[in-house]
C-alpha cells in the first residue's frame, strides 16, 4: 500500500482488503469509546467496518503547499451529511449518504463514500479541505497535529 499511495495507482483487490482493514483499524482503536468495549465487540467492529470500507468508494484528496490536513488523536470520522427523512433514526454505516474521512498524511486524506467505486485522485478544494480539517479537529480528545502551528480554514 505504502507503494499504492504515491504512484496514485489502483489496487489489486488483495491491497485494497489490506487498506480498508488498517483503515477500520484506526476507525476502532482511535475511538473515542475504546475502552468501553471488550475484545469481541472491537473484533466485531474492525471486522465489520473492514468490509463495509472495502465496498465504498474512495476518494484520496491531495493538499498542495501551503495547505495542508491536520490530524489529531481521533482521525476517523463517520459523517452522515444529509439525513434523509425516512432514515432519520436508522442512520448506520449503508445510508447512502455516509461519509468516512481520515487524514492519512500532512498531504493525503482518505474520503470514503457509497457515490462512487473504485479509487480516484483529486486536488483537495477549498471546501473539501476545510470540511476534512473541521472534521479532524472536531473529533480531537487528546490532541491535534499540524505541520505547521495553524489550521488550513
Amino acid at each position: 500500500m505504502r507503494d499504492k499511495l504515491p504512484a496514485r495507482e489502483p489496487f489489486a483487490a488483495a491491497e485494497r482488503e489490506t487498506a480498508a482493514s488498517f483503515f477500520a483499524l484506526l476507525g476502532i482503536r482511535l475511538a473515542p469509546r475504546l475502552e468501553g468495549l471488550d475484545l469481541r465487540e472491537a473484533e466485531a467492529g474492525h471486522r465489520t467496518l473492514s468490509g463495509l470500507l472495502g465496498e465504498m468508494g474512495w476518494v484520496f484528496w491531495e493538499a498542495e503547499s501551503p495547505f495542508h490536513f491536520v490530524t489529531s488523536s481521533s482521525p476517523f470520522l463517520v459523517a452522515f451529511p444529509r439525513r434523509e427523512e425516512d432514515q432519520f433514526f436508522t442512520l448506520d454505516l449503508r445510508t447512502p449518504s455516509t461519509e468516512i474521512t481520515l487524514p492519512l498524511t500532512s498531504r493525503v486524506a482518505l474520503h470514503a463514500t457509497w457515490k462512487r467505486r473504485g479509487e480516484l485522485w483529486r486536488p483537495v478544494s477549498d471546501d473539501a479541505l476545510l470540511e476534512i480539517n473541521f472534521r479532524t479537529c472536531q473529533r480531537a480528545r487528546r490532541f491535534l497535529v499540524s505541520p505547521r502551528p495553524s489550521v488550513p480554514g
